[in-house]
């Protein structure tokens, strides 16, 4: 069930990134016709070179875009420009320094020629400090800088603050410490009793931040708000326009409210995960007059109080509670206070006495109800009619059972949006759900609901729905889909992970919806796609997977939506020759055709006839013959082929007519010959898998791409000596040459390879011993078997390794405290999905 609230998940993150990209694309081609700023191309040049660790980053890209004549930066990844100057305003650099494994300093100046930048996120990138005089002090020279986000960084608090309180542009500021394993296991010996370095013009005293809106100062065990003067709070112009405060993972106490009290403009306020316990006095929250929203969950009071005489809340509107061990009706009970309260929260919990109930139900005004993960009493449905303001209501992943009751919340006429995802409610609908008129949103995914949805009158009645979500369940749906003409307004519809019923369908039937998401995956029972699908003009996202469809693939599809971004087919049983659309399709983006049964050859002109693709997956089919010179395209990041019967060669041109390629599977081919060419390599290749072909020869040179962070090479006919240039492959985690016939030893610039996790060179002529310098490698998993190596091993060589293969002791090696068990193990390295 978990897989499934992934896979629908990221089916629609999927759905609104692919549309929200096709827009801005389309935008800016239309709206600006003018290229970027010359200084600023060569600017981001210079950052990329600055940013890039020892191992790389994702920032190669845009050299990549470079040198391939792709001028234009404000089209390159991560870069927005003024649709009207062509000035970059934005720079999202999150986990650029992505792999890295050491310290970045930041450099202000770098950033100086981004003169109308609005937003700089530069979260995840390892940064430890700044050089000298290059402080974020220097960023107050950017005067349109509104945003900045350094979150996940190894910044020292509270030294950071006196660099950042000179950005009197800022209004919004984030920064918090690494969590746990957030980005690694990595320590940097110069952060221990480091001071940040003092910058020419921070002694001064700061001015202060006016126009800050939005601060967040998470994860630093910070106890009271004296961190806040820095940044000009307790000043007559300082903080005044800070509406929303982010301190979550904390140890603030209660008292932290009366300390807020002269933040005039505070509305939203986080304290999430603090030191806060016993009773809070509604009299300081009171005090913070604006205050609209707050967040106390994982904290463990005992509820809110009110002292004789004092007044009732007025602006508290929002507060979001739970995942604590706290008393949770006592605290439910004492909301009373806040008579403004329109919207709650309270997740993760045992709600399930009826005192509680009956607490919830008392807040009359609330429109909004999250109980996420939290587990009701039976009744609970069955008592909340009298919420007559009640606008949302949220029961997911509560873990609670039984029948939906056909009384109670049946009677929220004004109830819009009704979330029962993935509890273990069974048996039908009731019928008087059809009495929620009002209703736009109804997810009853990943329950036990029965019967057959052609009977439930509700849908008749439901004409304002736009998004219903009722897959895995075991409802019994007809083929027509007939039963949702009166939907007019419906949009998304999932009913995958069903039983698909026969009925008649009315080919001259034209549905009155037109859906932009549409999912029909794992169903029982269906032999074909519904007919109502020729009608469908709008599709953006279309889901067809793990349904064994026979016949030939259906083309039409593709001819017939015209703006889908996204068709994901694989799992059926397609046959024959695979045909394009007749005329290019200008919206595609990401096409999934695997493990289906596909034959003849892989069609020439892909790249003419998707143009925007950037994900094409084609593995696990029955295709043939050498792979077309042109099947990549300017866009295309990600390219399996894998588990076919292709031949020949690797394309030379594949690395030019693909310049972002970042993920190569060819697997399980009768491939041989050349891959790519000698003199053109693909500069951001990731991930590159040439495993079970008939490749032969020493190891090319081109395929230990600096960028690689995984290379499998194993189950070919590789000969010669492993190159000694692997050293310079400073990235790869995993690499696997298994199954060839390399042979001489093991070379000592392996040791180079100071992030391998995966090592596989089983099943080969290797000889000699192991270079000692491994055993400071932080390897998992080792595969040595099947060679002629031989020596001692210390025990520190086993010292992070969870599994490994070298071969029968101690006929080979000789370990001085052989403690550890000898396991077979596979590497899986990463796919696609």
């Amino acid at each position: 069930m978990k897989d499934m609230r992934n896979i629908k998940f990221w089916l629609l993150v999927l759905y609104l990134v692919l549309v929200a990209n096709q827009w801005q694309r389309i935008s800016y081609s239309a709206a600006a016709p003018n290229r970027c700023w010359e200084e600023e191309r060569s600017a981001l040049l210079k950052l990329q070179e600055n940013m890039m660790s020892s191992n790389g980053g994702r920032l190669t890209l845009w050299e990549a875009y470079n040198e391939t004549g792709f001028l234009d930066c404000c089209l390159w990844r991560w870069v927005n420009c003024n649709l009207t100057t062509g000035r970059v305003i934005q720079l999202n650099l999150r986990a650029a320094r992505q792999g890295s494994g050491d310290g970045w300093s930041f450099n202000a100046s770098l950033f100086l020629p981004f003169k109308s930048l609005q937003v700089l996120i530069l979260s995840e990138n390892y940064i430890t400090g700044w050089n000298k005089n290059e402080g974020f002090n220097k960023l107050s020279e950017l005067t349109n800088l509104k945003v900045l986000d350094l979150q996940y960084n190894y910044l020292l608090f509270p030294n950071v603050l006196s660099s950042l309180c000179w950005i009197s542009s800022l209004e919004v500021l984030g920064f918090n410490r690494v969590f746990g394993s957030q980005m690694g296991r990595i320590e940097f010996p110069s952060l221990k009793n480091r001071s940040a370095p003092i910058d020419e013009g921070i002694t001064k005293k700061c001015p202060g931040m006016s126009n800050l809106r939005e601060l967040l100062v998470a994860g630093y065990g910070i106890n009271d708000t004296s961190f806040l003067s820095t940044l000009g709070f307790g000043t007559p112009t300082g903080l005044r326009n800070l509406q929303r405060l982010y301190l979550f993972s904390n140890d603030f106490n209660s008292t932290i409210f009366s300390s807020l009290k002269h933040l005039p403009s505070l509305k939203h306020l986080d304290l999430t995960n603090n030191d806060i316990d016993g009773k809070i006095e509604t009299s300081d929250i009171i005090a913070l007059s604006n205050l609209e929203f707050l967040d106390l969950r994982m904290n463990n009071f005992e509820g809110f109080v009110t002292t004789k005489g004092s007044r009732r809340m007025s602006s508290l509107q929002n507060i979001r509670l739970g995942s604590s061990k706290s008393n949770s009706t006592n605290i439910l009970q004492s909301l009373k206070s806040f008579s403004s309260l329109k919207r709650l929260s309270y997740e993760y919990s045992d709600l399930s006495a009826s005192s509680i109930t009956y607490a919830i139900r008392n807040l009359s005004k609330l429109e909004y109800l999250n109980l996420e993960g939290s587990y009701l009493n039976e009744n609970f449905l069955s008592s909340i009619g009298q919420m007559d303001s009640l606008k949302v209501l949220n029961m997911a992943f509560g873990g609670n059972y039984g029948t939906l009751p056909n009384q109670g919340w049946c009677e929220l006429k004004n109830i819009q949006e009704v979330a029962l995802i993935e509890n273990n409610f069974e048996g039908t609908v009731p019928s008087c759900l059809g009495n929620l008129t009002s209703l736009r949103w109804l997810s009853l995914d990943g329950n036990r609901f029965t019967g057959n949805i052609a009977s439930y009158p509700l849908w008749r009645t439901l004409t304002s729905l736009e998004y219903l979500d009722i897959s895995a369940n075991q409802f019994e749906i007809p083929l027509s889909f007939n039963q949702f003409d009166n939907n007019s307004k419906l949009t998304y519809l999932n009913v995958g992970y069903n039983t698909i019923t026969r009925d008649v369908e009315f080919k001259n039937w034209i549905p009155n919806f037109q859906l932009q998401f549409f999912a029909v995956g794992g169903c029982i029972n269906l032999q074909k796609l519904p007919f109502f699908l020729h009608y469908q003009h709008d599709l953006r996202v279309l889901s067809i997977v793990k349904n064994q469809l026979p016949g030939k693939f259906p083309t039409w599809l593709l001819e017939n939506s015209t703006r889908l971004a996204g068709l994901y087919a694989r799992d059926n049983a397609f046959i024959g020759p695979w045909k394009l659309p007749s005329t290019s399709h200008l919206c595609l983006e990401g096409l999934d055709v695997s493990n289906n049964k596909l034959s003849g050859r892989v069609p020439a002109n892909i790249s003419s006839a998707f143009p925007k693709l950037n994900l094409l997956n084609m593995s696990q089919n029955l295709l043939e013959g050498p792979i077309p010179s042109d099947i990549g395209g300017f866009h295309l990041i990600t390219l399996d082929i894998s588990h076919n019967l292709l031949s020949g060669g690797v394309p030379s041109n594949l690395a030019v007519s693909s310049p972002v390629l970042n993920y190569l599977r060819l697997s399980n081919n009768r491939l041989s010959g050349t891959i790519f060419s000698k003199d053109v390599r693909p500069s951001i290749l990731f991930y590159l898998y040439l495993n079970g072909n008939r490749f032969e020869g020493p190891l090319p040179s081109n395929i230990f791409l600096k960028s690689l962070i995984a290379l499998d090479a194993s189950s070919n006919n590789f000969s010669g000596e492993i190159p000694r240039w692997i050293r310079d492959n400073k990235r790869l985690l995993q690499l696997d040459l298994a199954k060839n016939h390399l042979e001489g030893s093991i070379p000592v610039e392996i040791c180079n390879l100071k992030l391998i996790q995966v090592l596989a060179l089983s099943e080969n002529r290797l000889s000699g011993p192991i270079p000692s310098c491994v055993s400071g490698l932080p390897l998992e998993h080792i595969h040595l078997d099947k060679n002629q190596l031989g020596g001692e091993l210390e025990d520190s060589f086993f010292k992070h390794i969870i599994s490994d293969n070298i071969g029968s002791w101690p006929q080979q090696f000789y370990r001085k405290h052989p403690t550890h068990h000898s396991l077979t193990f596979k590497p899986q390295l990463p796919s696609p999905q």
